[in-house]
């Protein structure tokens, strides 16, 4: 999985980005969709202490593309109309860290 990082003043896109942090994202079929689940160490939230109640900006895209060739559409959690939430952080959600709740365990994407 590929990844945009913010390194000193310089935006990147590192292929590999997520699983070198440690993030995991699985997918799941159901009778109305998908659902999609990420599992992000805590480390990788440096900016903010997480403890409950702290509200952190968040994002996260789900790009389509059937053939192989270009993106040929994406979903995004925070509203996103002009496709610029992916490097810049003012157009992030708002993700507020809760208490553990019980877990659903999703197939893994690119195990390898």
């Amino acid at each position: 999985m590929g990844g945009v990082g913010l390194f000193g003043n310089q935006l990147m896109i590192l292929p590999g980005l997520w699983e070198s942090l440690g993030i995991v994202a699985a997918i799941q079929e159901n009778a109305t969709g998908y659902t999609a689940e990420l599992k992000v160490p805590k480390g990788v939230f440096v900016s903010a202490p997480l403890q409950f109640g702290v509200t952190v900006g968040f994002n996260v895209m789900i790009n389509d593309d059937d053939n192989g060739g270009n993106r040929d559409s994406k979903i995004s959690w925070s509203p996103d109309l002009y496709d610029k939430s992916w490097f810049r952080t003012e157009m992030f959600g708002k993700l507020i860290i809760q208490p553990q709740h019980e877990e659903q365990h999703l197939e893994i994407l690119n195990p390898n």
